[in-house]
């Protein structure tokens, strides 16, 4: 959105009472830079500027250190002379630092973000004036978010994903087992191995009893092909060149030797699906396993379809309440998902369209996705405070009661966790947000597959 032609709000007077020190008449003007960017100007009362400065020289006077003259008995024309220039900034600073936050209360404005601050010359004897820009949450009345008409489908579990569950687990407890035959992908390979590059040593390329499954490219590329065919008391000679964008300059574009010795080859084995399998999982036999397997793929769909229709919610929301948000929070909300982003690209989850896209790039990608979790979390307060959404003691300790639960703990060793971690609040805040999507989806078109 476009800025607004600014707009001014006024110069009504500010009666101040902060600290004991400001008790004047002092006057706010408001300009309206866009629905989110405000510059408030500030005018404190020459007599409070005077009263500040007193207080400051009086402070200074017990504290200065004057050749020729005691600690404390400095007269303040010599004080004055000495640090003139260093009383009246921190005067600035005091006055901005007492009046800048009433007159965001009394114009209740909630700012973002910190201000910027431009500072106008401060003399004794005139008003001190300073300017503040700042960005503050937009104003809401959140329309439609009641009763809202949104598709929910139907969730069952057919027998087919139920056998593949099943297999899943199967694959989890597989065991690899040794065997008297060359390696091939899928077997565990036991080896020792050092590399070189240019017959030199290669830091942190040297292992003892290091298991690999071949064809998981656990290590650099081309090193599990190297071992298939390999038996157990072989050695292996394994050359891969490293890529010329590598990290590191001193071995990007270099050839790598590896000698590697094989000392086990181990291959895969999958237990039985039966009853012996379904009791080592604290089943009494496979039927009862089957149903539980069965149960946790229902609610995890459940849960999968509960977020979609969250999701289509919050689409519904921002597309029918237009409004500004503040680029502070969009860029604060950038921040957190491309530092997930990067995060994802060290432990190798990448999206394809992320891979060879620098920071300025990756920010112009997510932007929208930023500005509209931004516009999601301000709609979703705004709901939260007009329908003045709390959460009792009750509530939470119910909460955590089932957090104790899932995690095999006592409700006191939870608790007490949460407190000293200082989490409390953030679990309140969730169990606000949960009440208000409950609000959002309590109405529902029911829309079978």
């Amino acid at each position: 959105m476009g800025l607004r032609p600014p707009q001014l709000k006024g110069l009504r007077p500010l009666n101040l009472k902060n600290g004991g020190c400001i008790k004047e008449i002092m006057k706010v003007q408001v300009e309206d830079l866009s629905t989110v960017k405000k510059r408030l100007t500030i005018e404190v009362p020459s007599n409070d500027v005077e009263k500040e400065v007193k207080a400051a020289y009086t402070e200074l006077k017990g504290a200065a250190s004057v050749p020729g003259f005691r600690k404390g008995n400095i007269p303040e024309k010599i004080l004055r002379q000495k640090f003139a220039g260093q009383v009246m900034g921190d005067v600035a600073t005091r006055l901005v630092q007492k009046t800048y936050p009433e007159a965001l209360k009394d114009r209740e404005l909630t700012p973002v973000d910190s201000p910027e601050i431009e500072l106008r010359k401060i003399e004794e004897g005139v008003p001190f004036v300073y300017s503040a820009t700042v960005e503050v949450s937009p104003t809401l009345d959140v329309k439609g978010y009641r009763a809202m008409a949104l598709q929910r489908k139907s969730v069952w579990v057919t027998d087919k994903e139920v056998e593949e569950g099943l297999k899943r687990l199967q694959q989890s407890h597989a065991e690899f087992k040794d065997v008297e035959r060359a390696a091939a992908l899928g077997d565990m390979v036991v080896v020792d191995f050092e590399g070189t590059v240019e017959g030199k040593p290669l830091e942190g390329a040297r292992a003892v009893d290091y298991s690999i499954v071949l064809g998981k490219g656990q290590l650099i590329q081309g090193f599990d092909e190297s071992l298939a065919g390999a038996e157990a008391g072989s050695t292996v000679e394994v050359r891969t060149t490293f890529p010329e964008a590598h990290r590191d300059e001193g071995i990007a574009g270099k050839e790598a030797v590896f000698d590697v010795k094989v000392k086990a080859v181990k291959q895969r084995v999958l237990p039985a699906l039966d009853d012996e399998f379904a009791k080592d999982l604290n089943s009494e036999n496979l039927e009862e396993l089957r149903g539980k397997v069965k149960h946790e793929i229902e609610k995890a769909k459940q849960r999968e379809e509960k977020e979609r229709v969250r999701a289509e919610a919050l689409e519904k929301l921002i597309n029918e309440n237009p409004f500004e948000v503040p680029t502070s929070v969009v860029e604060r909300h950038l921040s957190v998902i491309i530092s997930a982003v990067q995060e994802n690209k060290k432990l190798g989850i990448v999206d394809p369209r992320d891979k060879d896209l620098g920071p300025e790039k990756l920010k112009e990608r997510y932007r929208e996705a930023a500005v509209k979790r931004a516009k999601a979390d301000t709609l979703l307060d705004s709901i939260e405070r007009k329908e003045k959404i709390e959460v009792t003691d009750t509530e939470l300790e119910e909460y955590i009661k089932d957090m104790a639960e899932k995690t095999g703990s006592t409700p006191e060793a939870v608790r007490g966790r949460v407190e000293k971690e200082g989490t409390v609040e953030l679990i309140r805040d969730r169990l606000k947000r949960e009440k208000v999507f409950d609000i959002l989806t309590e109405s529902r078109i029911i829309v079978e597959p």
